[in-house]
């Protein structure tokens, strides 16, 4: 596995400049293994042919009957995070991503890019201002419980301080966006998010992108996890924006909302008077107990195995299907002799 440094970097400003639309995206993983053990966990074989002159960033077959070449990267900073390089945009390549992260078993997991994430990068120069960055194109989608419901919704371009407020008044969850980011010194660079998981650079100052991936998108991905690093919590509470159910207790949206989140499989325990479902992840065999606590509010039990990267994955997709979550982590209740006297334990 290689660093992500200035070769690849270069190839990339290069061969950019060459291709009407280029893209190199990278898919955000996050692992324990690393290097020999890393590759061996995704089933990656080493290619011996370099699809084009020295390209640093091929080294990879990630699929033998078409093959397409990858390449995989790490940032010191971030151990525990690696960057899946495909020189291809990520809708055609997205599938064989997955299936490449399926292969693992839990071990590498696909780590969502979600609003939090994506707000934060509108930015890399300090010097300008949020509504210097321009949004090329932004997918979204209206959230379940919003009145004007339908199909993926496209923004007209403009300045991203426009654009999300756009999103925030409508109640829209983000998919993708592509902005153009400038800078003072460097210039600007075109960069794709995506909520799948994936950073496409287009074309621009890849010095820029780099300060884009390392001052920007990996820190807030890894302070994105830090409510779910406490191992002693089997609770958390996700509290969402607008109700889960209707007054007389019909959840089927929150149902729905579970029903589609990738590779897993839902079961309801109680519907009514109170709603309680299991749920199992097939990408680490992880399962969640997830309760209706208030009108807002979802209660989240996990078991041992569950990895914080599959509460994240909980969390986007509920938001993804429903509306945006904040994280709470239950305050723990200490009971005195005349609570336990009571009958108050």
């Amino acid at each position: 596995m290689l660093a992500l440094d200035t070769r690849l970097l270069a190839y990339i400003e290069e061969s950019s400049k060459h291709k009407g639309r280029y893209s190199m995206c990278f898919w955000l993983l996050r692992s324990e293994d690393r290097g020999t053990s890393l590759t061996q966990s995704l089933g990656l074989n080493r290619s011996l042919l370099q699809p084009e002159p020295g390209a640093q960033a091929c080294t990879y077959l990630l699929d033998d009957e078409k093959p397409v070449f990858a390449g995989l990267y790490s940032v010191a900073e971030h151990p525990h995070f690696h960057l899946l390089a495909v020189e291809s945009s990520p809708w055609a390549t997205r599938q064989k991503v997955h299936k490449t992260v399926a292969r693992s078993k839990g071990r590498v997991r696909l780590f969502p890019i979600g609003m939090q994430i994506i707000r934060n990068c509108v930015r890399i120069d300090p010097k300008m201002g949020f509504d210097k960055t321009e949004v090329l194109r932004a997918v979204s989608y209206p959230v379940a419980g919003a009145v004007a419901k339908g199909t993926a919704v496209e923004y007209e371009p403009g300045p991203a301080n426009i654009v999300f407020q756009n999103l925030e008044e409508g109640k829209k969850i983000l998919r993708t966006v592509r902005m153009r980011i400038p800078s003072e010194k460097s210039g600007m660079c075109e960069v794709s998010l995506g909520r799948d998981g994936f950073a496409c650079f287009h074309k621009g100052s890849t010095s820029l992108f780099y300060r884009l991936m390392t001052e920007k998108l990996l820190p807030s991905a890894e302070e994105l996890l830090k409510p779910f690093q406490k191992p002693k919590e089997r609770f958390w509470s996700l509290k969402f924006t607008l109700p889960l159910g209707t007054a007389q207790g019909n959840y089927r949206v929150l149902l729905d909302a579970l029903s589609k989140i990738p590779r897993s499989s839902v079961a309801v325990v109680h519907r009514n008077p109170y709603f309680h479902a299991t749920l199992v992840s097939y990408e680490d065999n992880s399962k969640f107990d997830v309760y209706v606590t208030d009108t807002t509010t979802l209660t989240v039990e996990r078991d041992h195995r569950v990895s914080e990267e599959s509460l994240l994955r909980l969390k986007s997709a509920l938001s993804e299907c429903l509306s945006e979550a904040q994280v709470r982590v239950p305050r723990k209740r200490v009971f005195s002799v005349e609570d336990v006297l009571q009958g108050r334990v």
